[in-house]
């Protein structure tokens, strides 16, 4: 019988976090056409706010093991909460797009920031007592933030509601959990346990050799590279699942959403199910099956012709593909013992985030040549490619180690 999870405020301040973050992150793509047309500008602008985000999200992530080097890990999280939320309501009285921008910008330096340090913060949190459950079962937030995004504001933009008061709203929620953050120490029971490996109270020295020491391991490379795969796999079927059910079954927006809902609901049952019934020793072997299965049945898609056998293996999908990106770091973690877990933890989103979007943009570009019916294929090969570098990642380690499979 697996260990029973255990949850103290720091933990529900982490589940309410990646549900604001997933707030945060779609409330801006969900407004968009309402936005453009109160600041009269282009809606196809809605890209430079994208890319403009992601560039601050990437550069914070980066610079996140000098942070927690420095001041720990829950202090820059619940400060990261603040500059999210915070960014959110001065955009929601933007006169401009530029200001907008701005306030975008803002707002993504906190979500690099929380997107960087939460799952170490999870890993310090509960590592004696098998880390990567409770990392699984926290990013099934980010999920569940998806869809109560995705149905409360398009319901609300349905009903009317400005855009302006949906960002303030939407920032308003994020400044809660970044208060729990801040305050945890106070409350019985919020204190984090020992935080080993984490790399606080070192120079910045120390982390910068830190930093380029596991660069040069090749097992991090690898799973560098599998944490790029995850990610775009993922992003890939959140962002252009719609427009796919929209032109190869003409089918309308209720349908086209329902398709991506049933995605991430899969996703939240398998992130959740794995952090609850998986124990830790059978990541690697999860992730390996579970790529095999998705690859196979992904590459079923394209030949379908009913769409609610699209939506049954759209949910499988999601139920399969939902523990990659956590789990590849935990396994991460335990393959690579002795490193610092902490800067692991932090490098390894830094390249499935740019994962999301190229994996994503690579598909577009494949849809205009051979149309989405075929592009879609990119997303199995993404699966194949990640079950196939497992199978390497495997071999070389036990090579190296001589140890088995686990």
């Amino acid at each position: 019988m697996k260990e029973k999870l255990h949850f103290t405020l720091y933990d529900y301040a982490s589940f309410w976090g990646y549900i604001a973050y997933a707030s945060c992150t779609l409330v801006i793509p969900l407004s968009l056409l309402q936005i453009s047309k109160g600041l009269e500008f282009s809606a196809s602008f809605g890209g430079t706010l994208h890319l403009c985000r992601s560039i601050a999200m990437l550069l914070l992530m980066l610079s996140c093991g000098f942070i927690s080097s420095r001041f720990g890990k829950a202090k820059p999280l619940g400060c990261a909460m603040l500059l999210m939320g915070t960014g959110l309501i001065l955009g929601a009285f933007s006169p401009l797009f530029g200001v907008l921008l701005c306030c975008v910008v803002f707002s993504g330096t906190g979500q690099g920031i929380f997107e960087s340090l939460v799952t170490p913060f999870i890993q310090d949190r509960h590592g004696d007592s098998q880390p990567g459950r409770y990392i699984n079962f926290t990013h099934a937030f980010w999920s569940v933030g998806c869809v109560l995004a995705i149905l409360l504001l398009s319901l609300a933009l349905e009903k009317g509601v400005s855009w302006r008061i949906l960002l303030g709203a939407t920032g308003c929620f994020a400044l809660l959990p970044g208060i729990l953050f801040l305050t945890g120490k106070k409350v019985k029971g919020g204190l984090p346990s020992k935080e080993s490996s984490s790399g606080e109270n070192k120079g910045w020295k120390d982390t910068f050799s830190e930093y380029r020491s596991v660069l040069k391991d090749k097992h991090f490379m690898m799973f560098l590279w599998l944490m790029f795969l995850s990610g775009g796999s993922e992003h890939c079927l959140l962002f252009w699942t719609a427009i796919y059910i929209a032109q190869h079954f003409q089918k309308g927006a209720l349908f086209c959403g329902a398709g991506t809902l049933l995605f991430s609901m899969g996703m939240i049952f398998g992130r959740m199910f794995s952090g609850i019934f998986v124990s830790q020793k059978n990541f690697f072997r999860m992730l390996l099956a579970g790529s095999g299965i998705a690859a196979l049945i992904g590459g079923t898609v394209p030949f379908l012709n009913n769409i609610w056998c699209l939506f049954g293996v759209l949910f499988c999908l999601g139920v399969l593909s939902g523990p990659f990106w956590p789990s590849v770091q935990s396994c991460c973690v335990e393959r690579l013992k002795g490193r610092n877990s902490s800067i692991l933890l932090v490098l390894l989103p830094c390249i499935g985030i740019p994962g999301c979007g190229v994996i994503t943009w690579v598909m577009g570009l494949v849809s205009n040549a051979l149309g989405f019916r075929w592009s879609i294929l990119l997303v199995p090969l993404c699966y194949g490619l990640i079950f196939l570098s497992l199978c390497l990642e495997n071999w070389l380690f036990r090579r190296e180690k001589g140890d088995v499979l686990r």
